[in-house]
């Protein structure tokens, strides 16, 4: 699965074993288990790009193909922060490991190549040089695409509030917690450790800038979105390109969990022709209404609460200093109604 962590020694141990040569670490491995680890098992569809190359299969855990007549046994690696090739030619005996501390490098794959062709006396071949014509290509077209991105970026557009509303903290079942913070009239994106300042795209949309500090790529972009009472709800971010953008929804202020800020909030309040009921139960507030069911109040956002199971209805608590609230506002489908609190004798 990756991020093994091994060094030089640690390798050419497992060279050996993989190539049944005496000498490794451990129990040997029987010719014919690692013939049958080595052969080709399933083919994989698609034609290599190199002419000295044959089509690949799969073997168990290896990739196999021929290079320049060579039966080959290999599998690379990448992983954040590091890069791996691993190459076999069990008829010759020969295995090469390169290692590169750099994110998705081909300097491994590289090296493995030219080390190769060397230990097989093959003719040289300038894999480095080809591959450098092959990156400096590759740069220039992304460098045209670059410069071509603003032309889907919708021009004299503003973002729907100030900057301090989108701040806040969004949650996502399996993906964790993304917080936004507004500074300076800018904002950042803090995620899994990572820091990352985000410039305003269109409308309510940001895109990450390049920063030494992040590992989520540059341009990626934060949308916010909103719900039917024009509230910043959730932000939805493309982190995996194989699947839909992952939805964060927005979660609400810590202080609607504290039991203490919450009885700041209890109290009869009066919403003619009667009288409404804000309890503390445990660590979440209560509100009953004559004649019906106790209903849970729900932390939504700045002392803003739903009402569970009702969607449409709410309830936003006025607050003068530290004191207790002076009001409660009831937002429902069919008007907005404001109790104020009964001041008890």
């Amino acid at each position: 699965a990756g991020s093994i962590n091994s060094c030089a020694d640690d390798m050419v141990r497992w060279l050996m074993a993989s190539l049944g040569k005496p000498g490794a670490a451990g129990p040997a491995i029987s010719p014919a288990t690692l013939v049958e680890l080595q052969a080709p098992q399933m083919v994989i569809p698609g034609m290599p790009r190199q002419a000295h190359r044959t089509p690949a299969s799969y073997a168990m855990g290896w990739f196999t193909d021929t290079w320049r007549g060579h039966y080959r046994v290999q599998h690379g690696g990448n992983i954040d922060g590091f890069s791996a090739a691993v190459w076999l030619f069990p008829r010759e005996g020969l295995g090469i490991v390169a290692l590169s501390n750099r994110n998705g490098d081909a300097v491994p794959r590289l090296v493995a190549a030219t080390v190769s062709d060397l230990l097989l006396d093959l003719e040289p071949m300038d894999h480095i040089g080809k591959a450098a014509g092959r990156r400096d290509q590759t740069l220039a077209v992304a460098e045209e695409a670059s410069e071509n991105k603003e032309r889907f970026r919708e021009e004299d557009t503003q973002p729907s509030r100030a900057l301090g509303g989108f701040a806040g903290r969004y949650e996502h079942p399996g993906y964790g917690v993304v917080e936004i913070v507004a500074e300076a009239e800018a904002l950042t994106m803090l995620y899994n450790d990572m820091e990352m300042p985000l410039r305003h795209w269109h409308h309510d949309v940001f895109s990450v800038e390049e920063s030494d500090d992040a590992v989520i790529p540059e341009d990626l972009k934060v949308n916010f979105l909103g719900d039917a009472a024009g509230k910043l709800s959730r932000v939805e971010i493309d982190f995996e390109m194989m699947v839909d953008p992952i939805v964060f929804a927005r979660m609400p202020a810590a202080k609607l969990s504290d039991p203490a800020y919450l009885a700041r909030l209890t109290g009869k309040y009066e919403l003619p022709p009667q009288v409404v009921t804000i309890r503390l139960q445990k660590d979440h507030l209560v509100a009953d209404v004559p004649g019906q069911p106790s209903f849970v109040l729900e932390p939504k956002g700045e002392d803003e609460f739903g009402l569970e199971g009702m969607s449409g209805y709410g309830m936003k608590f006025t607050l003068e200093g530290d004191g207790p609230a002076t009001e409660v506002i009831f937002i429902q489908p069919n008007g907005v109604f404001t109790a104020k609190r009964l001041v008890e004798d």
